[in-house]
């Protein structure tokens, strides 16, 4: 009897753990027609804005770009997201470090000298889909 609560138990999690969703990444409304929009995904505090866990490069077609990454584990994620304006394929900054072009985060979050917490940028993908808007 105890060997079959076991089974059941450990199906049960190894069931829940391999769940799955979509997050969907909409921006609308963007100042310019035409370009690229680089998409970074992150999956943990500890390698937020150092190593992405997957990425994206995205069309901007009359204002509009969006962004869907499928079969995510659920869990905590955080975007970061960039403007190309020269079309180098990075981000350029100034002497001080700060970007000269136009980027976001999820939540739109902000920091104070400095680009945001993973925190306050964090979405939690709980559920099939999770769709969300970044203004930039």
């Amino acid at each position: 009897m105890k060997a079959i609560i076991f089974i059941i138990f450990f199906i049960s999690a190894n069931v829940f753990s391999q769940q799955k969703g979509t997050l969907i990444i909409k921006f609308e409304e963007l100042p310019y027609e035409q370009g690229k929009l680089y998409i970074a995904l992150y999956n943990n505090e500890q390698e937020f804005l150092i190593r992405e866990y997957k990425g994206a490069i995205l069309q901007i077609n009359n204002g509009n770009a969006v962004a869907e990454f499928n079969n995510l584990p659920f869990g905590d994620y955080a975007v970061s997201c960039f403007y190309d304006k020269n079309k180098n394929g990075l981000l350029d900054k100034n002497f001080l470090g700060i970007p000269k072009e136009p980027y976001a985060f999820s939540n739109n979050a902000t920091g104070s000298f400095g680009p945001p917490k993973f925190e306050k940028a964090k979405i939690s993908l709980r559920i099939e889909e999770v769709s969300i808007s970044i203004k930039l």
